[in-house]
């Protein structure tokens, strides 16, 4: 098991004896859309397509990024964000280069349309 996959499996709650908590594994599959095979398979080193989830891992368990993908620095995402800028965040992300692009014009706009009219 790669040491990404052992952090994300790190996040199902367990027993001293190191056994997942009873519907443990449930609720992390739902909890990051995923089926209990998909997991089973993650863990089999049949899968490696938690490296696709890890954006969406991170939003859940209000993680860094970073901290899944090398272990390094702090894990908790010091960032505070309400709800509504977390979704908005996780839309972006799920954007193709062309819709981030599109996001970015639109606020950039914003912006200087707010900033003109700070200046009247």
């Amino acid at each position: 098991m790669d040491a990404i996959l052992e952090r994300i499996v790190g996040l199902i709650p367990q027993y001293p004896n190191g056994e997942p908590l009873h519907g443990a594994k449930k609720q992390f599959c739902d909890s990051i859309h995923i089926t209990q095979q998909k997991l089973s398979d993650w863990l089999g080193g049949r899968s490696q397509t938690y490296k696709d989830k890890l954006y969406e891992i991170a939003y859940v368990y209000n993680l860094d990024v970073e901290w899944l993908k090398t272990g390094k620095g702090n894990p908790y995402n010091v960032l505070h964000l309400t709800e509504k800028e977390k979704d908005l965040i996780m839309q972006y992300r799920q954007c193709d280069e062309l819709g981030q692009e599109l996001i970015e014009s639109v606020l950039q706009t914003h912006q200087k349309d707010t900033s003109l009219s700070d200046v009247s």
